[in-house]
């Protein structure tokens, strides 16, 4: 194996040099080489075509109708990270052919499918991962969705998926739905009229949900945004069982909305992407999505844009 895998990995580093500099220096070469004869230039490819032939031949090296070669975590695996970094640095389309042309030649084998199928769900789509971009991933499932040769048994999970992945995306109105205060009184999200509206789903009992609504109360960036009244958070408790809710609701900031599901539908209808909590979404007055499931580094990042765009 080691022959092999000093070839492969020789491989994926020529690839992703040639990849990233064929993106990232091509304006720089537009402004600076000489002009070119028709004749050469139709004879050169463009950036884009040298991105789509390198992820057309990238998996030449590895023996994907070979399930011991093909699954093994030197070949397998970090091959496929680094697949994974080329598809996120080139054009969408060349991403999307490029993924169709990977799944053709997944279907001989399948227990090779369902190795690369768990690599796309634990890189692409897992909430922890850094290489998470639900773009590709959505991408990936219609690729399999369209495959005419695989079996409709390993099309019902992604048929499932892709409909919860092109929920609230970005650019989308975000799904409306009623929430229940500590008073009784019920409300909807559409009835918030704030320039933004920072959704967060959370749970008290949960770990990382505390480090978030710490993170949160102490930010003087979300407290400017409260005070000027430019921002409603609304802090959405999902489950159904509501001792979590009422226990830590003293210690929950004012400022905030403060709220249950009372009937847990957000979760048990699937209306957001719930898979892992917390989970932000950042709207803006008309309920557009503008974040979604981001971080709380990536929210600050975008209100601190936001804020220095209205002194401009």
């Amino acid at each position: 194996m080691k022959p092999i895998t000093r070839s492969l990995r020789a491989f994926r580093k020529s690839s992703l040099v040639l990849v990233l500099c064929c993106l990232f220096s091509c304006q720089q070469t537009k402004q600076s080489a000489p002009e070119l004869s028709d004749n050469k230039s139709s004879t050169q490819q463009s950036p884009i075509e040298k991105a789509r032939q390198v992820l057309v031949h990238y998996w030449d090296t590895v023996a994907l109708t070979d399930s011991m070669v093909a699954t093994h975590p030197e070949v397998g695996e970090q091959v496929f990270a680094d697949y994974v970094l080329l598809l996120r640095n080139v054009p969408p389309e060349v991403a999307q052919e490029g993924l169709r042309q990977f799944v053709d030649k997944l279907v001989p084998s399948d227990k090779v499918f369902l190795f690369y199928k768990g690599l796309f769900d634990k890189y692409l789509y897992d909430p922890n991962s850094p290489y998470r971009q639900e773009e590709l991933y959505e991408a990936f499932l219609q690729a399999v969705i369209d495959q005419p040769q695989l079996g409709d048994l390993y099309k019902i999970g992604p048929r499932e998926l892709i409909s919860l992945v092109r929920r609230n995306k970005p650019g989308t109105l975000a799904t409306d739905f009623s929430y229940t205060l500590s008073n009784g009184n019920t409300k909807r999200l559409y009835g918030l009229t704030t320039e933004f509206v920072l959704v967060y789903f959370n749970n008290p009992d949960c770990h990382e949900c505390a480090v978030v609504t710490e993170k949160l109360q102490a930010s003087p960036r979300i407290r400017k945004y409260l005070t000027a009244g430019r921002l409603s958070l609304l802090s959405l408790y999902t489950d159904e069982d509501l001792a979590a809710y009422w226990s830590t609701l003293d210690s929950r900031p004012g400022n905030w909305i403060n709220a249950y599901d009372d009937k847990a539908v957000v979760k048990n209808q699937s209306l957001y992407d719930l898979k892992a909590i917390p989970a932000l979404y950042l709207l803006d007055k008309e309920k557009k999505v503008l974040l979604k499931d981001v971080t709380f580094e990536a929210l600050e990042q975008y209100l601190m844009v936001m804020e220095n765009k209205q002194y401009l």
